[in-house]
C-alpha cells in the first residue's frame, strides 16, 4: 500500500524462491509447515513471503506463490512461482531450473553456459536462508518453476542475449525497487546532497549494486562517497554539476557503462541498446578490423566481447571507452565538473580507466 504517495518496492524471484526452499526445508527437518517464511534478504533485513498454496506427499513439497512486484511495471508482477523440495540420498543442496527457466547459450553472462539462468546473488541467498537447517547428511533439491516463463521471457531481452527456453532468477538486494522516474530522479539528488553534506566535494557515480561492489572492492572507497544513479547518468551528473560537485569517477561493469560512451543519458534498455555496436566502433577505431568482424559474428553480451577483446590482448580498447565516458560526462555537466572512469568485467577485473595512479587519491582521501 502506498502512504504518502510513497511507491511500494517488492520482492524479486530470488526472494520467492529462497522462502519457498526455506520452507519445504524445514518441513521435512522439523515438520512445521507454514503458508508463509521469513527469510533473510542479501543486506540483512528480514521479510514476510506468503504462499498461495502448498502440495506434499512423503518425498516432496511444493510451494506457489505470486510474485509482487510493488509499484514496478515489471513483465513478472503476478506471475506465478513454484518451487518443488524433494529429500536425496545424498548430502548436500542441488537447485534446479524446471519448466520456464531459461538456459545460458552463450558466454559472457554470470552464469556458466548450459546451466539455467540463476544469477549467483539469488542462489547465494537460497542458500544462505537454509543452510542452518539441515542437518549433518541431509540433502535436497530445490527445483524451481515457472509456469508462464517461456512465453513471458518472448517479451524481455533474453533471447537477444542467448538465454533460451524461458526467464531468469534474477536480483542482487531482494527486492524489486519502483521505478517511477521521478522518485528515483529524487533519490539521486537527494544522495549527492548527503555526500556533499559530509564534506565531500568528490563523489563516485555506480549504475546499481555490481557496479558499487566492483568498485568498493577494486578501489577500496568507502560507501559514503558512492552514489547509484540507475538508468539516469546523464540527470546525475547534471545535478552534481549544480551542486558543485568538483570531480566525478563513473564505476561500473562494461554492460552498463558503454552504453555512457555511446552518448547515452538514459541508459534503460527501453530506450536502447547500442552496446555491441559502440563496442566494434571503438574496435574499429583503434584499427583492428578482424576484432570488429568477430565481435560482430559471436558476441551477443558485452561480457563476452570484452573476453574476446582481452585475448587479442588490446586493452587500449578500453581505456579509449573510459575516455569517451569521462568525455560524455563532462559535456553533460558543461565542463564544470573532472570526469574520470573505470570500466570492470564482472569477475571484477579493471578492464579499462582514465585515471592516473595518483587520481584514485582524489577519492580516497
Amino acid at each position: 500500500m502506498k502512504e504518502n504517495n510513497i511507491l511500494k518496492r517488492g520482492y524479486t524471484t530470488g526472494s520467492y524462491v529462497a522462502a519457498s526452499a526455506k520452507a519445504g526445508i524445514t518441513f521435512f527437518e522439523t515438520g512445521v509447515l507454514n503458508d508463509y517464511c521469513l527469510i533473510k534478504m542479501p543486506h540483512g533485513e528480514t521479510e514476510k513471503i506468503k504462499f498461495k498454496s502448498v502440495k506434499h506427499n512423503k518425498k516432496w513439497i511444493e510451494f506457489s506463490s505470486i510474485k509482487d512486484s510493488g509499484d514496478d511495471p515489471d513483465i513478472t508482477n503476478g506471475m506465478e512461482i513454484v518451487v518443488r523440495v524433494k529429500k536425496k540420498n545424498n548430502a548436500g543442496i542441488d537447485i534446479k531450473g524446471g519448466k520456464g527457466v531459461g538456459i545460458v547459450t552463450l558466454p559472457g553472462l554470470q552464469v556458466k553456459v548450459g546451466e539455467p539462468a540463476i544469477n549467483p546473488c539469488p542462489k547465494k541467498m537460497i542458500f544462505d536462508n537454509v543452510k542452518e537447517l539441515v542437518k549433518s547428511g541431509n540433502g535436497y533439491s530445490i527445483e524451481i518453476i515457472f509456469p508462464e516463463g517461456k512465453e513471458l521471457a518472448k517479451q524481455t531481452f533474453n533471447p537477444r542475449i542467448g538465454i533460451v527456453g524461458g526467464l531468469s532468477v534474477l536480483g542482487t538486494s531482494g527486492y524489486v525497487e519502483p521505478k517511477s522516474v521521478d522518485a528515483i530522479k529524487k533519490t539521486i539528488c537527494l544522495m549527492i546532497d548527503m555526500t556533499l553534506s559530509r564534506g565531500f566535494k568528490n563523489i563516485i557515480f555506480v549504475p546499481g549494486n555490481i557496479g558499487e561492489r566492483l568498485c568498493k572492492n577494486y578501489f577500496k572507497v568507502t560507501q559514503e562517497r558512492i552514489v547509484q544513479t540507475s538508468n539516469h547518468i546523464g540527470y546525475a551528473v547534471k545535478c552534481a554539476a549544480q551542486k558543485k560537485v568538483e570531480k566525478l569517477l563513473v564505476c561500473g561493469h562494461i554492460g552498463k557503462l558503454v552504453k555512457i560512451a555511446a552518448g547515452m543519458q538514459d541508459t534503460s534498455s527501453r530506450i536502447g541498446d547500442r552496446r555491441i555496436k559502440t563496442i566494434v566502433g571503438i574496435v574499429r577505431e583503434m584499427k583492428l578490423d578482424d576484432l570488429a568482424k568477430t565481435i560482430e559474428a559471436q558476441c551477443k553480451t558485452a561480457e563476452n566481447a570484452a573476453e574476446l577483446i582481452l585475448n587479442f590482448k588490446s586493452h587500449d580498447v578500453f581505456d579509449l571507452m573510459a575516455r569517451m565516458i569521462s568525455a560524455n560526462c563532462e559535456k553533460w555537466s558543461d565542463k564544470m565538473i573532472i570526469c574520470k572512469s573505470a570500466v570492470f568485467n564482472y569477475e571484477g577485473k579493471l578492464l579499462g580507466t582514465d585515471l592516473t595512479d595518483n587520481q584514485i587519491n582524489w577519492w580516497q582521501k
